[in-house]
């Protein structure tokens, strides 16, 4: 008997029209010599305006595969539908917790482009790669290796086979020659023809910064971007440290109360 395969895909033929296949976010926010708004045609207003538009977004979608083997399926056979649905089950289980690790990933360490590490260590021909933090990488990813700067691929597509997160190594399915500082990335998620660009939901590293771009936008141009970032040195985060935080943005954005701000 030959194996089952199922698979979650995009439906070619399908138009993208709707609520379904977008979603609306009302963007606003102003201040002196700066200001910034997004609109359906994707341009920005001349700063200092006070218009305020709304922006559609096109939801990010996320697939697995999914494969009931032949042995699985002659056992099933002989087990009943029971049995067939259960492993179907604990297949799509698996999923769900693999991407739960992904956007766990995401939220917390990713920068926006779909980044994962960076080489740590030029590989040369060597299917063994020494990373800056292995505990953002899966074994099953499929990778490449970009310039940071330029986008271009420096090595790539291969497939991680599996993570040494103490020794912060990956061992790839290929042989790749890469640098110091070459970023790694999902396979296809950048253009690999130019700078990597902002496409993946931004993490914290991301959204605290002062300064840089943040949804491709210059943080010195839109000074609004810019986050309050407190230097705490060596001192531990407390609760006096977090009053100060909350007392400073209270009078610099000249609101009486942060209730309902994240």
């Amino acid at each position: 008997s030959s194996p089952v395969h199922s698979r979650l895909k995009e439906n070619s033929r399908f138009i993208p029209s709707g609520d379904g296949a977008y979603f609306a976010v009302r963007i606003d926010g102003n201040e002196s010599g700066g200001g910034w708004r997004a609109a359906d045609d994707n341009t920005l207003p001349s700063a200092g305006n006070e218009r305020i538009k709304q922006a559609r977004v096109r939801p990010k979608k996320y697939y697995h595969t999914v494969t009931f083997s032949g042995l699985a399926e002659a056992v099933s056979k002989r087990a009943g539908e029971d049995a067939f649905a259960a492993g179907i089950t604990d297949a799509i289980s698996n999923a769900v917790k693999r991407a739960g690790a992904n956007f766990e990933t995401t939220f917390l360490r990713g920068d926006g482009t779909g980044r994962i590490t960076n080489v740590a260590t030029a590989p040369a021909a060597s299917t063994s790669v020494l990373v800056d933090d292995a505990r953002t990488c899966r074994s099953g990813q499929v990778i490449v290796f970009l310039d940071n700067t330029t986008g271009l691929r420096q090595a790539g597509p291969v497939t991680i086979s599996s993570v040494d997160v103490a020794n912060a190594t990956l061992t790839v399915s290929a042989a790749v020659t890469a640098s110091v500082d070459d970023g790694i990335y999902i396979s296809g998620e950048q253009d690999e023809a130019s700078a990597p660009s902002e496409l993946t939901a931004l993490g914290l590293p991301a959204l605290v910064a002062a300064s840089g771009t943040i949804y491709n936008l210059s943080r010195t141009t839109y000074p609004i971007l810019q986050s309050k970032v407190i230097a705490a040195g060596g001192t531990s985060l407390d609760e006096t440290m977090l009053r100060r935080l909350r007392k400073q943005l209270m009078i610099e954005t000249a609101v009486d109360s942060l209730d309902g701000f994240a």
